[in-house]
């Protein structure tokens, strides 16, 4: 048997493709586990979860294009399925819900033109993230400062200034 820094390239290639289908198995297997863990604690599993939000999505796209009819709106299942169980994996199902009826109020040209499509939704999902309070509050690095990186506010310049004098 070869050792490791003795293998040739098919070898290692062969070795770090099946590497990587483990890799994806056993993501799948925590992802398995996960879902067992969430029905057994009388939560809502993927399946429910998906639905609520395709649900919701269906309903507020088919108030702004198809008034009267909420089953307008066709999925793309292979590729939006995928990409709304990556979301939730990050987002509650109501705080994607909120971004999506912000989403299909958003009035600019773009989605406008492409009736707001779900693939467009995922890939500016930050766009309708919450504003924090500690955003309102950045200011201007001062002018003066010599630090790497540049110091956020002047009172942090001030106190690393002191710091480096004691020092």
């Amino acid at each position: 048997m070869a050792e490791a820094g003795n293998l040739d390239k098919a070898t290692k290639a062969k070795l770090l493709k099946l590497t990587e289908a483990l890799r994806v198995r056993q993501t799948e297997c925590v992802d398995l586990a996960d879902e067992i863990t969430r029905l057994l604690h009388g939560e809502a599993g993927i399946g429910e979860k998906l639905k609520a939000v395709e649900v919701a999505f269906a309903l507020a796209w088919s108030e702004r294009y198809a008034p009267g009819n909420p089953n307008a709106y066709q999925w793309q299942y292979a590729q939006d399925r995928s990409q709304l169980k990556r979301l939730l994996k990050s987002l509650a199902v109501e705080e994607l819900t909120r971004r999506l009826h912000e989403y299909i109020r958003d009035s600019d040209p773009f989605y406008l033109k492409a009736r707001h499509p779900f693939r467009l939704f995922v890939s500016g999902i930050n766009r309708y993230a919450p504003a924090s309070t500690s955003d309102l509050e950045l200011e201007a690095p001062p002018a003066d400062c010599r630090h790497t990186p540049k110091c956020s506010t002047d009172e942090h310049c001030t106190r690393k200034r002191s710091a480096e004098m004691r020092a």
